[in-house]
Protein backbone atom coordinates (compact mmCIF):
# COMPACT_ATOMS: atom_id res chain seq x y z
CA UNK A 1 0.00 0.00 0.00
CA UNK A 2 2.95 2.33 0.86
CA UNK A 3 4.53 1.68 -2.40
CA UNK A 4 1.16 2.30 -4.37
CA UNK A 5 1.05 6.06 -2.18
CA UNK A 6 4.65 6.93 -3.08
CA UNK A 7 3.67 5.42 -6.81
CA UNK A 8 0.34 7.73 -7.20
CA UNK A 9 2.87 11.02 -5.16
CA UNK A 10 5.54 10.34 -8.21
CA UNK A 11 3.04 10.89 -10.67
CA UNK A 12 1.53 13.46 -9.40
CA UNK A 13 4.93 15.24 -8.97
CA UNK A 14 5.82 14.68 -12.34
CA UNK A 15 2.81 15.80 -13.38
CA UNK A 16 2.99 19.11 -11.49
CA UNK A 17 6.75 19.44 -12.59
CA UNK A 18 5.49 19.25 -15.94
CA UNK A 19 3.15 21.50 -16.15
CA UNK A 20 5.39 24.06 -14.16
CA UNK A 21 7.55 23.64 -17.31
CA UNK A 22 4.63 24.08 -19.98
CA UNK A 23 3.47 27.04 -17.89
CA UNK A 24 7.22 28.58 -17.86
CA UNK A 25 7.64 27.83 -21.85
CA UNK A 26 4.44 29.62 -22.67
CA UNK A 27 5.79 32.08 -20.87
CA UNK A 28 9.13 32.23 -22.29
CA UNK A 29 7.14 32.13 -25.51
CA UNK A 30 4.85 35.32 -24.88
CA UNK A 31 8.08 37.32 -23.80
CA UNK A 32 9.91 36.19 -27.04
CA UNK A 33 6.09 37.17 -29.24
CA UNK A 34 6.76 40.49 -27.28
CA UNK A 35 10.21 41.33 -28.05
CA UNK A 36 9.66 40.07 -31.71
CA UNK A 37 7.32 42.73 -32.31
CA UNK A 38 9.19 45.23 -30.63
CA UNK A 39 12.56 44.89 -32.73
CA UNK A 40 10.12 45.04 -35.85
CA UNK A 41 9.28 47.81 -35.43
CA UNK A 42 12.97 49.21 -34.57
CA UNK A 43 15.65 47.22 -36.15
CA UNK A 44 13.96 47.86 -39.73
CA UNK A 45 14.20 51.80 -39.90
CA UNK A 46 18.28 51.85 -38.55
CA UNK A 47 20.95 52.87 -41.12
CA UNK A 48 23.80 50.91 -40.19
CA UNK A 49 24.76 47.20 -38.91
CA UNK A 50 26.18 48.81 -35.58
CA UNK A 51 23.09 50.79 -34.79
CA UNK A 52 21.42 47.35 -35.65
CA UNK A 53 23.42 45.16 -33.22
CA UNK A 54 23.42 47.40 -30.39
CA UNK A 55 19.16 47.60 -30.34
CA UNK A 56 19.51 44.42 -30.80
CA UNK A 57 21.62 43.42 -27.86
CA UNK A 58 19.96 45.48 -25.45
CA UNK A 59 16.36 43.95 -26.70
CA UNK A 60 17.59 40.21 -25.97
CA UNK A 61 19.19 41.12 -22.86
CA UNK A 62 15.42 41.65 -21.00
CA UNK A 63 14.74 38.13 -22.10
CA UNK A 64 17.72 36.05 -21.09
CA UNK A 65 19.65 35.39 -17.90
CA UNK A 66 23.22 36.58 -18.42
CA UNK A 67 26.82 38.08 -17.55
CA UNK A 68 28.06 39.16 -20.64
CA UNK A 69 26.71 39.03 -24.59
CA UNK A 70 28.16 40.02 -27.40
CA UNK A 71 28.37 39.90 -31.47
CA UNK A 72 30.83 39.83 -33.58
CA UNK A 73 30.68 41.09 -37.12
CA UNK A 74 33.07 41.41 -40.25
CA UNK A 75 35.56 44.16 -40.19
CA UNK A 76 35.59 45.21 -43.99
CA UNK A 77 38.73 47.55 -43.85
CA UNK A 78 41.00 45.29 -41.10
CA UNK A 79 39.99 42.38 -43.26
CA UNK A 80 39.04 40.24 -39.65
CA UNK A 81 36.07 39.18 -37.91
CA UNK A 82 36.11 41.39 -34.42
CA UNK A 83 33.32 41.96 -31.51
CA UNK A 84 31.32 45.24 -32.61
CA UNK A 85 29.38 45.18 -29.48
CA UNK A 86 29.04 43.87 -26.05
CA UNK A 87 26.77 44.03 -22.84
CA UNK A 88 27.65 43.01 -19.60
CA UNK A 89 25.00 42.13 -16.37
CA UNK A 90 26.74 41.94 -12.39
CA UNK A 91 30.62 41.97 -14.43
CA UNK A 92 32.41 44.49 -15.08
CA UNK A 93 35.07 43.20 -17.51
CA UNK A 94 34.75 41.46 -20.41
CA UNK A 95 36.46 41.57 -23.94
CA UNK A 96 36.48 44.90 -25.02
CA UNK A 97 35.22 46.05 -28.61
CA UNK A 98 37.45 45.31 -31.73
CA UNK A 99 38.89 42.22 -30.27
CA UNK A 100 39.41 40.43 -33.23
CA UNK A 101 38.59 36.40 -33.14
CA UNK A 102 40.64 33.56 -33.66
CA UNK A 103 38.40 31.79 -36.64
CA UNK A 104 40.66 28.66 -36.97
CA UNK A 105 41.04 28.01 -33.16
CA UNK A 106 37.70 29.37 -31.40
CA UNK A 107 34.20 28.47 -30.27
CA UNK A 108 32.98 31.50 -32.18
CA UNK A 109 34.93 30.72 -35.64
CA UNK A 110 33.60 27.54 -35.07
CA UNK A 111 30.22 29.20 -35.60
CA UNK A 112 30.94 31.12 -37.87
CA UNK A 113 33.04 28.51 -40.48
CA UNK A 114 30.40 25.99 -39.89
CA UNK A 115 27.41 27.69 -38.98
CA UNK A 116 26.02 25.87 -36.11
CA UNK A 117 25.86 26.24 -32.91
CA UNK A 118 28.52 26.23 -29.83
CA UNK A 119 26.61 25.16 -26.05
CA UNK A 120 29.32 24.95 -24.06
CA UNK A 121 27.54 23.77 -20.35
CA UNK A 122 30.55 23.84 -18.60
CA UNK A 123 32.94 26.41 -19.52
CA UNK A 124 35.62 24.90 -17.01
CA UNK A 125 35.54 21.97 -19.69
CA UNK A 126 36.39 23.79 -22.63
CA UNK A 127 39.55 22.79 -24.55
CA UNK A 128 39.47 26.06 -27.00
CA UNK A 129 38.99 29.61 -26.42
CA UNK A 130 35.66 31.24 -26.68
CA UNK A 131 37.41 34.11 -28.69
CA UNK A 132 40.85 33.82 -29.05
CA UNK A 133 44.48 32.62 -27.41
CA UNK A 134 44.86 35.84 -25.15
CA UNK A 135 41.57 36.46 -23.70
CA UNK A 136 42.23 34.73 -20.51
CA UNK A 137 44.82 37.92 -19.91
CA UNK A 138 41.50 39.88 -20.44
CA UNK A 139 39.91 38.41 -17.14
CA UNK A 140 36.95 36.79 -18.12
CA UNK A 141 34.95 34.06 -15.99
CA UNK A 142 36.73 30.29 -16.15
CA UNK A 143 33.07 28.66 -15.06
CA UNK A 144 29.58 28.66 -16.53
CA UNK A 145 27.55 28.68 -19.71
CA UNK A 146 28.80 29.90 -23.40
CA UNK A 147 26.70 30.30 -26.29
CA UNK A 148 27.64 30.95 -29.91
CA UNK A 149 25.16 31.30 -31.91
CA UNK A 150 25.61 31.99 -35.68
CA UNK A 151 23.46 35.30 -37.38
CA UNK A 152 22.59 33.35 -40.81
CA UNK A 153 21.43 35.36 -44.00
CA UNK A 154 20.38 34.16 -47.19
CA UNK A 155 23.96 34.32 -48.28
CA UNK A 156 26.39 33.46 -45.60
CA UNK A 157 27.05 33.42 -41.95
CA UNK A 158 27.58 37.00 -41.31
CA UNK A 159 28.08 37.13 -37.98
CA UNK A 160 27.65 35.04 -34.59
CA UNK A 161 25.96 36.22 -31.16
CA UNK A 162 27.37 35.04 -27.97
CA UNK A 163 25.85 34.52 -24.69
CA UNK A 164 27.43 34.09 -21.29
CA UNK A 165 26.50 33.17 -17.81
CA UNK A 166 28.33 32.58 -14.32
CA UNK A 167 25.92 29.47 -13.86
CA UNK A 168 26.42 25.97 -15.63
CA UNK A 169 24.11 24.59 -17.95
CA UNK A 170 22.18 28.06 -17.90
CA UNK A 171 20.27 27.68 -21.56
CA UNK A 172 17.52 24.90 -22.19
CA UNK A 173 16.66 23.96 -25.25
CA UNK A 174 13.91 26.38 -25.76
CA UNK A 175 15.81 29.19 -24.73
CA UNK A 176 18.00 28.57 -27.67
CA UNK A 177 15.29 28.15 -29.87
CA UNK A 178 13.29 31.35 -28.93
CA UNK A 179 17.42 33.15 -29.60
CA UNK A 180 17.61 31.67 -32.70
CA UNK A 181 14.25 33.09 -33.67
CA UNK A 182 15.06 36.89 -32.91
CA UNK A 183 18.17 36.09 -34.58
CA UNK A 184 16.91 35.49 -37.57
CA UNK A 185 15.35 39.22 -37.38
CA UNK A 186 18.38 40.53 -37.14
CA UNK A 187 20.03 38.60 -39.73
CA UNK A 188 17.11 39.61 -42.26
CA UNK A 189 17.70 43.66 -41.03
CA UNK A 190 21.27 43.47 -41.34
CA UNK A 191 21.10 41.51 -45.13
CA UNK A 192 18.87 44.56 -45.78
CA UNK A 193 21.02 47.38 -44.60
CA UNK A 194 23.67 45.30 -46.70
CA UNK A 195 21.58 45.36 -49.84
CA UNK A 196 20.46 49.04 -49.30
CA UNK A 197 24.16 50.16 -48.86
CA UNK A 198 25.13 48.73 -52.00
CA UNK A 199 22.23 50.15 -54.10
CA UNK A 200 22.91 53.66 -52.30
CA UNK A 201 26.59 53.45 -53.58
CA UNK A 202 25.77 52.02 -57.24
CA UNK A 203 23.30 54.65 -57.66
CA UNK A 204 25.75 57.41 -55.82
CA UNK A 205 28.67 56.40 -57.84
CA UNK A 206 29.97 58.12 -61.59
CA UNK A 207 29.64 55.41 -63.95
CA UNK A 208 33.53 56.19 -65.13
CA UNK A 209 35.06 56.89 -62.39
CA UNK A 210 34.12 55.06 -59.31
CA UNK A 211 33.59 58.04 -57.14
CA UNK A 212 30.63 60.02 -55.45
CA UNK A 213 28.72 62.30 -58.05
CA UNK A 214 28.36 66.05 -56.89
CA UNK A 215 25.45 65.74 -55.00
CA UNK A 216 26.29 62.49 -52.95
CA UNK A 217 29.78 64.28 -52.19
CA UNK A 218 28.05 66.92 -50.82
CA UNK A 219 25.87 64.33 -48.58
CA UNK A 220 28.90 62.65 -47.34
CA UNK A 221 30.86 65.60 -46.45
CA UNK A 222 27.78 66.89 -44.78
CA UNK A 223 27.85 63.36 -42.77
CA UNK A 224 31.67 63.96 -41.76
CA UNK A 225 31.27 67.78 -40.99
CA UNK A 226 28.60 66.49 -38.40
CA UNK A 227 30.81 63.62 -36.97
CA UNK A 228 33.77 66.01 -36.57
CA UNK A 229 31.97 68.25 -34.77
CA UNK A 230 31.10 65.50 -32.05
CA UNK A 231 34.46 64.44 -32.12
CA UNK A 232 35.87 67.54 -32.19
CA UNK A 233 39.02 66.57 -34.55
CA UNK A 234 40.51 67.89 -37.82
CA UNK A 235 39.89 67.36 -41.43
CA UNK A 236 41.39 68.39 -44.58
CA UNK A 237 39.16 69.19 -47.82
CA UNK A 238 41.02 69.40 -51.14
CA UNK A 239 39.50 70.46 -54.28
CA UNK A 240 41.80 68.96 -57.54
CA UNK A 241 41.82 70.03 -60.49
CA UNK A 242 43.12 68.90 -63.89
CA UNK A 243 44.85 70.76 -66.64
CA UNK A 244 43.69 71.55 -70.37
CA UNK A 245 40.27 70.29 -70.15
CA UNK A 246 39.25 72.24 -73.59
CA UNK A 247 42.71 70.76 -75.07
CA UNK A 248 42.28 67.65 -74.31
CA UNK A 249 38.36 67.66 -75.62
CA UNK A 250 39.50 69.57 -79.04
CA UNK A 251 42.25 65.96 -79.32
CA UNK A 252 40.72 63.57 -78.09
CA UNK A 253 37.15 63.74 -77.43
CA UNK A 254 34.83 62.87 -74.78
CA UNK A 255 37.11 59.87 -74.23
CA UNK A 256 39.98 61.71 -73.57
CA UNK A 257 38.01 63.52 -70.83
CA UNK A 258 36.70 60.22 -69.10
CA UNK A 259 40.55 58.35 -69.82
CA UNK A 260 42.05 61.51 -68.34
CA UNK A 261 39.50 61.39 -64.99
CA UNK A 262 39.41 57.70 -65.13
CA UNK A 263 43.01 57.78 -64.58
CA UNK A 264 43.09 60.61 -61.52
CA UNK A 265 40.49 58.38 -59.60
CA UNK A 266 42.14 55.51 -59.80
CA UNK A 267 45.51 57.15 -58.34
CA UNK A 268 43.17 59.39 -56.11
CA UNK A 269 41.47 55.63 -54.43
CA UNK A 270 45.90 54.22 -54.37
CA UNK A 271 46.37 57.17 -52.49
CA UNK A 272 43.75 57.39 -49.66
CA UNK A 273 42.22 55.07 -46.94
CA UNK A 274 38.96 53.44 -46.88
CA UNK A 275 37.04 56.02 -44.96
CA UNK A 276 38.33 59.32 -46.92
CA UNK A 277 35.84 60.39 -49.44
CA UNK A 278 36.39 61.48 -53.04
CA UNK A 279 33.98 62.60 -55.20
CA UNK A 280 33.07 64.73 -58.67
CA UNK A 281 33.27 68.55 -57.37
CA UNK A 282 32.61 69.82 -61.00
CA UNK A 283 33.12 68.90 -64.69
CA UNK A 284 37.23 69.59 -63.75
CA UNK A 285 37.32 69.26 -60.28
CA UNK A 286 37.53 66.29 -57.93
CA UNK A 287 36.61 66.60 -54.04
CA UNK A 288 38.41 65.24 -51.28
CA UNK A 289 37.96 64.66 -47.91
CA UNK A 290 40.96 63.43 -45.68
CA UNK A 291 39.80 62.07 -41.96
CA UNK A 292 41.77 63.12 -38.97
CA UNK A 293 43.92 64.80 -40.79
CA UNK A 294 46.19 68.25 -40.27
CA UNK A 295 46.49 70.83 -42.41
CA UNK A 296 50.33 70.02 -42.78
CA UNK A 297 49.41 66.30 -43.57
CA UNK A 298 47.36 67.14 -46.19
CA UNK A 299 50.22 69.34 -47.89
CA UNK A 300 52.53 66.79 -48.02
CA UNK A 301 49.80 64.28 -48.91
CA UNK A 302 48.76 67.02 -52.06
CA UNK A 303 52.23 67.27 -52.95
CA UNK A 304 53.11 63.85 -53.47
CA UNK A 305 49.69 63.44 -55.55
CA UNK A 306 50.58 65.94 -57.21
CA UNK A 307 54.56 64.35 -58.54
CA UNK A 308 52.32 61.24 -58.86
CA UNK A 309 49.73 62.60 -61.76
CA UNK A 310 51.86 64.39 -63.66
CA UNK A 311 54.49 61.15 -64.04
CA UNK A 312 51.73 59.10 -65.43
CA UNK A 313 51.17 58.63 -68.74
CA UNK A 314 47.78 58.57 -70.08
CA UNK A 315 46.93 56.51 -73.68
CA UNK A 316 43.88 57.39 -75.53
CA UNK A 317 43.54 56.15 -79.27
CA UNK A 318 47.47 55.57 -79.19
CA UNK A 319 48.92 58.64 -78.41
CA UNK A 320 50.46 59.41 -74.98
CA UNK A 321 50.04 62.66 -73.16
CA UNK A 322 49.92 63.73 -69.14
CA UNK A 323 48.03 65.90 -67.29
CA UNK A 324 49.31 68.13 -64.10
CA UNK A 325 46.47 68.72 -61.15
CA UNK A 326 46.49 72.17 -59.14
CA UNK A 327 44.51 71.92 -55.82
CA UNK A 328 43.37 74.14 -53.16
CA UNK A 329 44.05 72.56 -49.36
CA UNK A 330 41.44 73.68 -46.79
CA UNK A 331 42.32 72.66 -43.13
CA UNK A 332 38.62 72.44 -41.11
CA UNK A 333 38.72 73.11 -37.45
CA UNK A 334 35.53 71.21 -35.47
CA UNK A 335 33.95 75.00 -35.49
CA UNK A 336 33.96 75.34 -39.34
CA UNK A 337 31.27 74.81 -41.74
CA UNK A 338 31.66 72.77 -44.99
CA UNK A 339 30.25 75.11 -47.05
CA UNK A 340 33.32 77.56 -45.17
CA UNK A 341 35.59 75.19 -45.86
CA UNK A 342 34.50 74.27 -49.27
CA UNK A 343 34.79 78.19 -50.16
CA UNK A 344 38.16 78.65 -48.61
CA UNK A 345 39.15 75.54 -51.06
CA UNK A 346 38.11 76.59 -53.78
CA UNK A 347 39.17 80.43 -53.70
CA UNK A 348 42.87 78.40 -52.76
CA UNK A 349 42.52 76.59 -56.09
CA UNK A 350 41.53 79.65 -58.32
CA UNK A 351 44.82 81.83 -56.60
CA UNK A 352 46.59 78.32 -57.40
CA UNK A 353 45.51 78.44 -61.10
Amino acid sequence: ETLVILSSFTKLFSRILQTYTQVYDLMADVETKKLETQLREQIFSLTTPQEIVEIFLEKISTIISYNAVSIVLYDEQKKCWDIVATKLHKQNTYLPIHHTVDIEHSLVGNALQHKTVQHIKDIAQLSQPRFSFNEKQLIISNSGTFLALPIITSEQCCGVLTIESQEKDAYSSTDIVNIQHLISLLSLALELQRKNFLIENYISLEENTKVYTKQFFHKRLEEEFRRNYDAKSTISVILLSFSSLLEIKNRYGELGIIEVKSTIAKILKEYTRLYDVIGEYDEQTFGILLINNSGNDALVWAEKLRTKIANTIITVKNKNFSVTATMGICSATNSMTKQECLSHAKNMLEQAR
